[in-house]
């Protein structure tokens, strides 16, 4: 999970080098590759998948840069979140289908991670 943290930090610090340098916003494909893996494999853990696919806060981003640029950073965020959802539509809405429930509300582990994974698909 660090790894991949660490790997979306980088990457969105460069892309807000390039959106501030007036170049064109490019999501790398070994990135979006990444995502579709973990969000492909069954055999992870839930809760793991869920917190594996949410992106570094624009905040912690912020906190990394010699002069924040709030504008710049959630420029980059919103346009990885909208890229993305674009490349993996299908992976993610099998997620959401996947992990849907109408069965009573069960307080677990289980049920928590299964709806904290949905929720971050959608």
């Amino acid at each position: 999970w660090e790894a991949g943290q660490i790997l979306a930090r980088k990457l969105m610090l460069s892309l807000v080098n390039d959106f501030q340098h007036n170049k064109p916003l490019i999501l790398n494909s070994s990135f979006v590759d990444g995502f579709k893996r973990i969000l492909c494999d069954s055999s992870l853990d839930k809760e793991f998948v869920a917190k594996a696919i949410t992106l570094p806060g624009e905040g912690e981003i912020m906190d990394m840069m010699e002069v924040a640029d709030p504008d710049a950073v959630h420029t980059v965020r919103s346009f990885i979140k909208k890229q993305l959802a674009s490349e993996l539509r299908s992976e993610f809405l099998s997620i959401v289908e996947n992990n849907r429930s109408f069965e009573e509300y069960v307080f677990d582990h289980s049920n928590m991670a299964r709806r904290a994974l949905k929720n971050v698909a959608l």
